[in-house]
């Protein structure tokens, strides 16, 4: 049997199965499903759960160790003076001229920008290689063009790095790894 780790009820029609970052089994469901339901989906998706958590406890030993946070602080003002730069240098191209710069810790995003022209970058881009950097940059710029990922937004992505989704595919496949 499949050990459940959260159950959460709400008004839904389907049961959903999520697997997190330390391989915990997250399942979804509609407020009346019965236990019965749950255990059969569950068997039916066994393979597929397994696999998942599988691959996320390898994900989680290959995961750098923590850095001292005096570390983290000299590597997110290395990474704004050099993501500054990639800014500087791509906003000419795209025509853009963003309001702010940030560098911040987040784990789960390279980087983002608000409708206002701030954009934000995770300090974990420093050890990732310049062309994907270039990519997260290329990409955040591109967003204040084009809030969304329509073909418009793509289009300008793909006009400043035509070999972007090389780039994208390895940030998934080694992000982890960074920092």
């Amino acid at each position: 049997m499949i050990q459940i780790d959260s159950l959460i009820r709400s008004r839904r029609r389907s049961i959903g199965l999520r697997i997190t970052p330390d391989a915990k089994l997250v399942v979804r469901a509609p407020l009346r499903a019965s236990q019965r339901w749950i255990d059969e989906v569950l068997e039916r998706k066994r393979s597929w759960i397994l696999a998942q958590q599988a691959a996320m406890r390898e994900r989680l030993q290959e995961m750098p160790k923590p850095l001292p946070k005096s570390y983290i602080r000299d590597y997110k003002k290395q990474a704004l003076q050099i993501i500054a730069s990639r800014v500087r240098f791509y906003a000419i191209h795209i025509g853009v001229s963003p309001k702010v710069v940030k560098v911040n810790n987040a784990q789960r995003r390279w980087g983002s920008c608000s409708h206002r022209g701030s954009l934000n970058f995770s300090y974990r881009l420093i050890f990732a290689p310049l062309p994907v950097l270039d990519y997260v940059v290329v990409h955040e710029l591109a967003h204040m063009k084009h809030l969304n990922h329509s073909q418009a937004f793509w289009a300008v992505v793909a006009t400043i790095l035509p070999d972007y989704k090389k780039h994208h595919r390895w940030l998934k496949q080694n992000g982890h790894r960074l920092g």
